[in-house]
């Protein structure tokens, strides 16, 4: 038991206010002719053996900055294991809360690999990109672009696939990339751009000439070469809190949660729900009761190959698995705003399923995600969906609650 890997300050049940950016570069050989090389944190089978790159670490309670980049030529794997043996890229850890919170801007990048994170078999076992983690209260993110080490933004570009799987077997081995967490009270915020299938240079991941700035006068240049494939896919769980997610909040993460999501896939975007309760799917800020006024931009474009399309699956049993694509989550009260947009080539399709609450819902909203009152504002925000070679299709599901929807709002979800 005990025995944790961390690249970072901090550690197990290590409080205090941890600080300092941190670079990581594996394989950049190749830059000159080398084989290049990848990036793998793999927590162990015992209790608190976790895997963490960044600071805090499990019960490390405190207020933990600094920016985060991180780069690889080829793959990039994060995966959890045993009770408490969670991986995580971002600073926080599980039940590491602190007064203000975590910040600093995330930027990832695998230039010839993919970009995968796998929650375990273990309890709080969960798999996640960005500051927070399981129970771990306080404001994650920011809004400072000029000072990236308070800043929020999270940028992840892979020349491959990018894969985000919940738990199997045991409780709240959710797998999230966003800030937040399950229970992770606060009001989390930041941009999200993530793009799979990447090619071409970009110049927004690592700070290449060391200077401390990135540029846009070719010093930061990294080359994506594809390799022919590039979706996007997030799968929730068999058990219960084992949800899977883009965006910030997450299970009962209460507060306000905004920052634009951008998601671009050379193939297709694929979200689907578990079946066992709360182990939803979405791709937006909020979650599972997770009250607050959540905002922001939710976009996606799919098929950039010309064929591939969008699928969001909800649950086959258990309550509250639901596949949503826009703000709020079911049970989550507040306001939900942002325009909701995406692009295919081909079908689009919303599936509901034969949960309770099983619903898959485009726009912002959900199950009972109002702040109980018709005075309230609602869910609002301007919605547009479309396929160039395919359909739209949404199926409303066998179970109670299991409806499909294109609008926003939601079953027993009042507002103007």
């Amino acid at each position: 038991d005990e025995a944790y890997v961390q690249l970072g300050h901090g550690g197990l049940d290590a409080d205090g206010d941890h600080s300092g950016r941190i670079s990581v570069a594996a394989g950049i050989g190749t830059l000159a002719g080398g084989a290049g090389g990848g990036i793998t944190f793999t927590a162990g089978n015992n209790t608190d053996n976790f895997a963490q790159l960044g600071h805090g670490g499990s019960l490390s309670n405190g207020d933990h900055s600094g920016l985060i980049e991180v780069l690889a030529i080829d793959g990039i794997m994060f995966t959890g294991s045993g009770n408490q043996s969670y991986t995580q890229l971002g600073h926080g850890g599980y039940n590491a809360s602190g007064t203000d919170g975590s910040t600093g801007a995330i930027r990832v990048g695998s230039t010839r690999g993919g970009i995968s994170f796998g929650a375990g078999a273990g309890d709080d076992a969960y798999a996640q990109l960005g500051h927070g983690g399981n129970r771990t209260n306080g404001d994650h993110g920011g809004d400072d672009d000029a000072d990236l080490n308070l800043d929020g933004d999270i940028t992840v570009r892979a020349a491959q696939n990018i894969d985000f799987n919940a738990g199997s077997t045991n409780a709240e081995s959710y797998t999230q990339l966003g800030h937040g967490g399950f229970n992770s009270d606060g009001s989390h915020t930041g941009d999200i751009t993530v793009s799979a299938g990447t090619a071409g240079t970009f110049d927004d991941i690592f700070d290449v000439d060391r200077d401390g700035t990135l540029e846009t006068n070719g010093d930061d240049d990294l080359l994506f070469v594809n390799g022919g494939v590039g979706s996007i896919d997030f799968n929730s769980g068999a058990a219960a809190e084992n949800y899977s997610q883009l965006g910030h909040g997450g299970s009962g993460a209460s507060g306000d949660h905004s920052g634009d999501i951008k998601m671009f896939a050379l193939q297709g975007i694929n979200f689907t729900a578990g079946g066992a309760n709360q182990a939803y799917t979405m791709a937006g800020n909020g979650g599972f009761n997770a009250d607050g006024s959540h905002s922001g931009l939710v976009s996606a474009r799919a098929g950039i190959d010309g064929t591939s399309g969008v699928t969001f699956t909800a649950g086959t049993a258990g309550e509250n698995v639901f596949a949503q694509f826009g703000n709020g989550g079911s049970e989550s009260g507040g306001d939900h705003s942002g325009r909701v947009e995406m692009l295919a080539s081909g079908d689009i399709s919303f599936l509901a399923g034969a949960g309770q609450e099983a619903y898959a819902q485009f726009g912002n909203g959900g199950f009972n995600a109002d702040t109980g009152g018709a005075a309230s504002i609602g869910s609002t925000g301007r919605l547009s969906i479309g396929s160039t070679n395919g359909q739209l299709i949404f199926r409303g599901g066998s179970g109670e609650d299991a409806y499909a929807q294109l609008g926003n709002g939601g079953r027993n979800n009042q507002g103007q």
